[in-house]
């Protein structure tokens, strides 16, 4: 491997762009455990760079990525942390092609009898990385189908998304950048029902049958949801909470739902 000793060498550069977001076809993934579960996903590694210190601790895990990747460079551990998203670099980090799934893709999960969940997750204007990176994780331990995020999210696939997910977006069927009408619309002609949560919802989670096909939609940390998605949903569910909370997490909302729904399926 090569090693690099500038910032003024070209991969570095790239790598740092990638790492910012300036590269819409490639991602950025860093530390040994997400290391691992990329290679172990397939996907694809355009660039893989580690550290001295990474080398000397965790060989076999590096030449297994080295063998995978187009390309591999050693990095001084002062020029490793300057790219690093982290506070405590692990001393690992590639460059990989950006996973891409559409709303057909979730559709086909949807339909796979395999699918433990018929139940796909839309996220409305999702803006914290940490709450997102959960719901992935949340969705993909619920055996459900896929996520849907909607125009004016966060990338899902920025490190701290990816950090949140724990490998979950590489696994997951992900649409992103989908219209609120698109995602609806889609729903209707894929036979699901949309439902939402709504803390004036008449009918509780428990009372509602979760075991045919379905979009569950929620709405931003801050905002919640539209009138317009409240209006046009097929089912509201209300997630009965002490009176002293006003509101749940929404990974935990996400995780109720879900659960309560294998739950079902289960029986």
């Amino acid at each position: 491997m090569d090693f690099i000793e500038s910032k003024d060498n070209p991969r570095y550069k790239s790598a740092l762009n990638i790492r910012k977001g300036k590269d819409s076809g490639l991602i950025f993934v860093e530390g040994a455990r997400l290391c691992e579960e990329a290679l172990k996903s397939g996907l694809k590694i355009e660039l893989a760079l580690f550290s001295k210190e990474f080398l000397g601790s965790a060989g076999t895990l590096a030449r297994q990525i080295e063998s995978a990747a187009r390309d591999a460079a050693v990095l001084k551990t002062r020029l490793f942390d300057s790219i690093s998203d982290t506070k405590n670099p692990q001393g690992a980090a590639l460059v990989c092609e950006r996973p891409v799934s559409t709303l057909e893709t979730i559709r086909t999960r949807l339909q796979d009898p395999s699918t433990a969940v018929p139940i796909a997750v839309m996220l409305l204007e999702i803006n914290n990385p940490g709450n997102l990176g959960a719901v992935l994780r949340t969705v993909e331990a619920a055996g459900a189908a896929g996520v849907v995020t909607s125009k004016g999210s966060v990338d899902a696939f920025s490190p701290a998304v990816l950090r949140g997910s724990m490998g979950a977006s590489f696994r997951l069927p992900l649409a992103e950048k989908v219209s609120e009408s698109e995602a609806f619309e889609w729903a209707r002609q894929a036979g699901l029902r949309v439902i939402v949560t709504d803390s004036n919802a008449p009918t509780l989670y428990t009372d509602a049958d979760l075991t045919s096909p379905a979009l569950l939609v929620f709405g931003s940390e801050a905002h919640g949801l539209s009138k317009a998605a409240l209006e046009s949903a097929d089912l509201g569910l209300r997630i009965p909470l002490d009176d002293r909370v006003e509101s749940l997490n929404l990974a935990v909302s996400a995780g109720v739902l879900l659960f309560e729904a294998k739950r079902q399926a289960r029986h």
